[in-house]
């Protein structure tokens, strides 16, 4: 277990080269207490793991989400930026995601599995598909709007 009591903390998971996974092999969690925190990891958050990030204006960043993420209240991001299946099931484990009080941001570049679960909290939320493949987007019927 890590547990950050600083206020707004930022932590890199990963290495070029590096996995950048959030406990693998083993049962772990991080807590980052309350503040404006960040967490950027080059790999996976797995689904024996727990991300509590407090209360703050707080942002997660992961290649694929399969663990817990408590956001807290604060308007907060989180982001799976696997252009496969950013959130996705595995034997044992969904992703849970609880973004908490505030106007907060579930970003993904594809699409969100079934067993997957998306807790906006109160206030106004917004689940927003970004294109980071390359592939274009463009359909010709949306010109007249």
């Amino acid at each position: 277990m890590i547990v950050m009591v600083a206020k707004n903390d930022v932590i890199l998971i990963g290495t070029k080269g590096g996995t950048g996974d959030l406990g693998a092999l083993i049962k772990s969690s991080l807590t980052t207490g309350d503040g404006d925190d960040s967490v950027y990891a080059t790999g996976v958050q797995y689904r024996s793991n727990t991300l509590d990030m407090g209360n703050g204006n707080d942002f997660a960043s992961f290649l694929n989400i399969a663990g817990t993420i408590n956001m807290g209240a604060g308007n907060d991001i989180v982001e799976a930026r696997q252009t496969g299946n950013g959130f996705f099931y595995l034997a044992g484990g969904n992703p849970t995601i609880n973004m908490g009080t505030g106007d907060d941001i579930v970003r993904t570049s594809s699409t969100i599995n079934t067993r997957a679960s998306i807790d906006g909290g109160s206030d106004f939320d917004t689940l927003e598909f970004v294109n980071r493949d390359g592939k274009s987007d463009y359909n010709p019927y949306f010109n007249d709007l």
